[in-house]
């Protein structure tokens, strides 16, 4: 009963950097180098490969943890990231242990998903406090999915490598 214990507690120590990386990669990198005016995403790449490789639980602690982030690097006193991200891990990780194989097709699936709830998301939030167009505002989601999505496979090989630590 010890060793699981300490399985987990080093698991969870590994996405701590993981988790850091991705996010100065996000708020402080990738800004830098706009594609189209957008910025990529990785933090709901995460969420969802969390979720499709650690299942439920850890899918909902990397959603927790990762909509934490997300709302720090909009620099806005919001809990909406949070609550997004910790239920879409949940919900990942649920159907990845109950439906889905945990492979590489559904990570995908998964991250598409994981993309289009962040981008909605962030439309709902632009119309509401800036009553900006939805088509304009559909384009801008769309190639920041597409920007995110490069960065799907690299996020997709280091969490599974995470979650096969002994």
């Amino acid at each position: 009963m010890n060793t699981l214990r300490k399985k987990g507690f080093l698991r969870a120590l590994a996405y701590v950097p993981f988790l850091l990386m991705l996010f100065i990669i996000q708020a402080a990198i990738l800004p830098r180098a706009p594609i189209f005016g957008v910025k990529a995403q990785l933090l709901p790449l995460i969420v969802a490969s969390a979720g499709v490789c650690g299942g439920v639980v850890t899918g909902g602690a990397i959603g927790l943890f990762a909509g934490m982030l997300m709302d720090i690097s909009f620099n806005e006193p919001t809990i909406v990231y949070t609550l997004v991200f910790c239920f879409l891990g949940l919900f990942i990780g649920y159907l990845c242990d109950t439906l889905l194989i945990k492979r590489f097709p559904a990570y995908i699936l998964m991250s598409i998903l994981a993309l289009a709830v962040s981008g909605v998301t962030e439309l709902i939030k632009a119309l509401f406090a800036l009553g900006s167009g939805i088509v304009p505002m559909l384009w801008v989601a769309l190639f920041e999915a597409l920007f995110s999505f490069v960065f799907a496979v690299p996020v997709y090989l280091i969490t599974r490598s995470i979650e096969r630590i002994e």
